[in-house]
């Protein structure tokens, strides 16, 4: 009931926020999609280790002191402490519980349990080779794979887990959630079990709790006896990053244990839970659309671990929900339209997923990022980025967002088709394929509709005005129809051009691999003028032009955007750094070494860049006038229009009069 007052309440509220960004006081009211998380009610103690360990895994509490294994470069070691933290000392086999003997003889599985009657579950996750297992090992030797006894049901486990009870329990997959399964070990099947939405991984239960289970940014636990689920912890808060946590274990006074490892070492830390009045921090928050990486996520446990007056706290919004506009699940888009309405806009936005920010910056939601880009000595100001990111990203003079790591949509063409061109515009492309009747604009798998990102030229959304009647959309329909409905090919020509993402360097050396030296970068989204090729910004970031502490959450920005993290974070190893000198290092990796790709199904082993490759791709960002910067309702809007005139039922004139009534009509309800 709480939750359809609240979407109600959010909708209510949408034509004075899309009116004017202040509003009249009204009484707080939580966000629909993404609730509040208790941050502090945990306190974390680090617990300093010995050198060497690398890992930690199967914490285990056992009468009241923990156990786990600590991996070292060379193998792992049975270690103890009492459950206050203190008394860290290393076991000797004899002494250790019997469930912690059991794991350290099943290295190759992923995961083990042992119960108190001799059974022991095994969890081997298989990767992308065949599907992941469950075992159960009875007392009597008897091996036997865990099958689904529930009908008509498809198990798809990615973890095991024991229930408070001591009894073991699978972790699957359920719709866009999971499931946590109990496991019968005398008939070897799973039974009816407990649904859990955007699960990441689960833990073993204790104390208050039957099991945990995490979704990236918070740590819940659930509870029998009543059927709820208690929000127990955000990960930031506790200076946990949830991408590196290892293990963890509940307490008998329901405090937790918790292992991670973190750039090859390993965190342990007591989380105690403590009053909130005890927390002397002031509290940022940041509102993350879609799955934040696990460097970021790392760095952010990081800042808040390393700063004594500040943390940032979390909330998830769920993206790419099936039938959702943006890409955006609709209730994170009206939950967030609630926040900035009744005055609680997150301090930090991070935005992955087609999120709609034009219609946030152009109501001054965001602060514009210049002013501490160019103050901000340490990491070098505007000089420190790469310029094209920087002119791409602009709005009117203003960086009301800034991204990490980013790509280039382009277009791969043959010079004995295109000629000289080194970039197109809609005259160029509507005259080759005049040349070659019959051939599309772009051909593979990767090529995208037109409509996807280049509708942005037509529409001034601060102004509330549209450019759908004038004579270049009329261009841009005619090349929209050749590439949706192209004619029977008459030439040797079927494609001017293949559409591309250049994410990295090694991507210049795939496409030299596949269409041969001399090939040339087009743009896949030409206009009537200008290059039609586009950065895709990846990981984008702002912060709210109402944060009270904007220094700081620029602080934590910059952050991730310095040349060491972005030189060495792995999860973006795909993508080009925004980072100038991270760009530059880079390049030099890329021209040290040759690398094996995958290519045709074959592995390829693809020769060192040269300076003239990375010449090359300097070039092509050179090209870039603009970003990837799509509405799905405008999309939908002018290709529902356009199907009439790609049949022949009506002329490109007649097509585009009512795509400019509906577009107008739409872009100003945004205003």
């Amino acid at each position: 009931m709480k939750k359809m007052f609240a979407v109600l309440f959010a909708l209510a509220l949408l034509a004075s926020f899309f009116a004017a960004c202040k509003t009249e006081e009204v009484p707080p009211e939580e966000p629909v999609a993404a609730q509040p998380l208790s941050a502090f009610e945990y306190a974390p103690k680090f617990i300093t280790l010995s050198e060497g360990i690398e890992r930690i895994t199967n914490l285990t509490v056992t009468d009241g002191k923990v156990f786990f294994l600590a991996h070292f470069e060379d193998g792992a070691k049975t270690y103890s402490m009492q459950a206050d933290g203190t008394e860290l000392a290393e076991v000797a086999d004899a002494d250790a519980p019997g469930a912690m003997l059991t794991a350290a003889e099943h290295t190759e599985a992923s995961g083990v349990l042992a119960d108190a009657y001799g059974n022991v579950c095994i969890f081997y996750d298989n990767g992308a080779e065949t599907a992941s297992t469950v075992t159960v090992t009875r007392p009597d030797g008897a091996v036997a794979d865990v099958r689904s006894n529930i009908p008509n049901a498809l198990i798809a486990p990615f973890g095991i887990l024991k229930l408070a009870d001591g009894t073991f329990a699978a972790l699957t997959m359920e719709g866009m959630g999971g499931a946590v399964l109990p496991i019968d070990p005398n008939t070897a099947t799973y039974g009816e079990g407990v649904s859990v939405p955007f699960v990441q991984d689960g833990y073993s239960g204790g104390g208050s709790y039957d099991f945990l289970y995490s979704d990236t940014v918070s740590l819940y636990g659930y509870v029998k006896s009543s059927g709820e689920t208690e929000t127990l912890l955000n990960w930031v808060g506790v200076d946990m990053p949830f991408a590196s946590v290892t293990s963890l274990a509940v307490l008998p006074d329901d405090a937790l244990i918790c292992a991670a490892s973190v750039n090859g070492r390993a965190q342990l830390a007591l989380l105690t839970l403590q009053p909130v009045v005890e927390r002397s921090k002031t509290i940022l928050t940041l509102a993350c659309f879609g799955p934040w990486s696990a460097t970021d996520k790392e760095q952010l446990a990081e800042f808040n671990k390393e700063n004594r007056e500040y943390t940032i706290i979390s909330t998830y919004y769920p993206t790419s929900v099936e039938g959702s506009a943006y890409g955006v699940d609709q209730e994170s888009i009206d939950a967030f339209n609630l926040a900035v309405v009744t005055g609680k806009t997150p301090d930090i936005v991070v935005m992955l997923g087609a999120f709609p920010e034009h219609t946030y910056t152009t109501k001054g939601v965001f602060a514009d990022l210049y002013p501490y880009l160019d103050a901000d000595a340490g990491l070098g100001g505007r000089g420190a980025i790469v310029p094209e990111v920087l002119r791409a990203l602009e709005t009117d003079g203003k960086l009301y967002m800034l991204s990490t790591h980013f790509s280039v949509e382009t277009a791969v063409a043959n010079p004995q088709i295109v000629g000289e061109l080194s970039s197109w515009t809609l005259d160029d492309a509507l005259a080759l394929l005049k040349k070659y009747p019959g051939a599309k604009p772009y051909g593979g798998m990767e090529a995208r509709s037109p409509f996807e990102y280049g509708l942005e030229r037509f529409v001034d959304w601060e102004m509330g005005e549209c450019r759908f009647e004038s004579g270049e959309f009329l261009k841009f329909l005619e090349y929209a129809k050749m590439y949706v409905q192209p004619g029977t090919p008459q030439t040797e020509v079927r494609e001017l051009a293949q559409s591309s993402a250049v994410n990295n360097f090694l991507t210049h050396q795939v496409n030299k691999q596949r269409y041969g030296d001399e090939l040339v970068y087009v743009g896949r989204y030409p206009g009537a003028e200008g290059s039609g090729n586009l950065i895709m910004p990846s990981g984008l970031m702002a912060i709210s032009s109402s944060c009270e502490h904007k220094d700081v959450a620029w602080a934590f920005l910059s952050s991730l955007l310095t040349e060491e993290v972005q030189t060495a974070s792995n999860s973006h190893s795909w993508m080009f750094p925004t980072n100038a000198a991270a760009m530059r290092n880079k390049a030099r990796e890329a021209m040290a070494s040759e690398m094996n790709v995958t290519l045709y199904g074959e592995i390829i082993k693809m020769p060192a860049m040269t300076q003239a490759d990375i010449d090359a791709v300097y070039a092509l960002l050179a090209t870039i006038d603009g970003r990837t910067k799509g509405d799905e309702t405008l999309a939908a809007i002018v290709s529902e229009e356009a199907a009439p005139y790609f049949a022949g039922a009506k002329t490109a004139e007649e097509a585009a009069k009512l795509i400019q009534s509906r577009a107008t009509l739409y872009v100003n309800e945004q205003k």
